[in-house]
């Protein structure tokens, strides 16, 4: 037993590598981190220009991002990237590979005790199967998964530490949820909503331990940074110059869909205001729909899994491969579906099948011009279908019950405090 599983794991291994070398990995996004992890490893500023540039050369990097000029994450964050930054760039780049897969696997395995939580027996046997079937067969071929894994980006970690805070607190682990909330640290304009909403769920007295792991991970974070570089925070500022407008009207978000859809471009062109009032009508049917569907109540994978997509779609920066964390309100819908009639089951999985699979890869395949700003509509249009399959299961009964205390975040979105 011992020798087949050494053999699965040097399969794996194997395959992975051939998977990330048959790519330009050199010019994909792990390199930015790459680069990060190894100028700090021997002692240099990862916000150098010069130092990452020549790490580039060595690298034999070629595709270069005017608008990134170096390490494009906070200090903290090339903590994690260092280690990898051990290895040569081939083997670094299938390490890194193999860590977003144990993420995606350990998403799964957070996110459907959460959903099975009370069910035993073969009631639990038959819902870790139907939801590990389909999150196989919608998840693994959808674009978001196929880009982020392929490009080497953050986003199974991301997803993988908001499902950690969705697990812990329906365990009233509060201390984990909130070091878990240092995803919001992580990728600040990413969580910007999530991150004030999930710290106010945690305010009340009964969970306010959640509150002090998140000051005592954030200063743990903090101040190795500041002891290496004082100055990071301009450095790190000044790596990201000339983003602002010239990005947010080209990406997956409310403002690269408005600006598609006005055709405007620039901030004196008004594309804005329409993306301002898309914000206000979602902001507005998240808090109403949180406070009326009974669905959203018992689930707080879908409930956190909405504010989830909502945070990252909102963001004035993210990218296509941040939707790996539609993950979250997928498995949440599968799992309402599941306990849904015959006809709303069937009708329900051929919408996801749409809505992740049909419509990606036939209408905007990789590389199209619309590449970017047409992965916007794949998080409004998750956002929108959750709404949709909530309210057909308005008066199911036959819902598992809540299992955490007092409310779950959906209802934080209506309200300001939880008695």
């Amino acid at each position: 037993m011992v020798a087949l599983f050494l053999i699965g794991l040097v399969l794996f291994v194997w395959l992975n590598y051939r998977l990330m070398t048959q790519v330009d990995y050199p010019n994909i996004d792990f390199g930015y981190f790459y680069a990060g992890g190894r100028v700090l490893i021997q002692g240099g500023d990862p916000y150098n220009v010069p130092a990452v540039e020549a790490i580039y050369e060595t690298m034999g990097r070629t595709r270069y991002d005017p608008l990134v000029k170096a390490f494009p994450y906070p200090l903290y964050a090339d903590f994690i990237f260092a280690p990898f930054a051990l290895f040569s760039l081939e083997w670094a780049t299938t390490w890194w590979t193999i860590f977003n897969e144990v993420c995606f696997g350990l998403t799964f395995w957070l996110l459907s005790s959460t959903l099975l939580l009370g069910q035993k027996g073969y009631a639990r046997q038959q819902g870790l199967q139907f939801l590990l079937v389909w999150t196989l067969l919608f998840f693994i071929p959808s674009r978001h998964f196929v880009k982020a894994l392929l490009n080497g980006q953050t986003s199974f970690l991301t997803t993988l530490l908001v499902a950690l805070f969705i697990y812990a607190q329906v365990q009233k682990r509060y201390e984990l949820a909130g070091l878990a909330l240092l995803v919001g640290l992580f990728k600040p304009t990413s969580f910007m909503l999530l991150l004030p909403l999930a710290l106010l769920w945690l305010l009340p007295s009964a969970r306010r331990r959640g509150w002090y792991s998140f000051i005592g991970g954030s200063l743990v974070l903090a101040l190795p940074a500041f002891l290496l570089n004082f100055n990071w925070i301009n450095g790190w500022l000044a790596a990201r110059t000339g983003e602002g407008w010239q990005i947010v009207q080209r990406i997956a978000t409310v403002w690269g869909t408005s600006s598609a859809l006005t055709g405007m471009v620039g901030m004196e062109s008004g594309f804005w205001v329409l993306a301002i009032i898309i914000a206000g009508a979602l902001l507005f049917g998240t808090w109403y729909f949180s406070r009326k569907l009974p669905a959203l109540q018992h689930s707080p994978v879908l409930s956190w899994g909405i504010i989830a997509t909502l945070s990252i779609y909102l963001s004035l920066y993210a990218f296509s491969y941040e939707s790996v964390v539609l993950l979250i309100p997928l498995m949440g819908l599968l799992e309402l579906i599941r306990h849904s009639p015959h006809r709303q089951k069937t009708l329900g999985l051929v919408g996801l099948a749409v809505l992740l699979l049909g419509v990606p890869w036939l209408l905007f395949p990789l590389g199209t011009p619309l590449d970017e700003i047409s992965a916007g509509l794949f998080p409004l249009s998750m956002i929108l279908f959750s709404w949709l399959v909530a309210a057909q299961n308005r008066n199911q009964t036959d819902l598992p019950p809540a299992k955490t205390d007092a409310m779950f975040s959906a209802k934080v979105v209506g309200k300001a405090s939880l008695k």
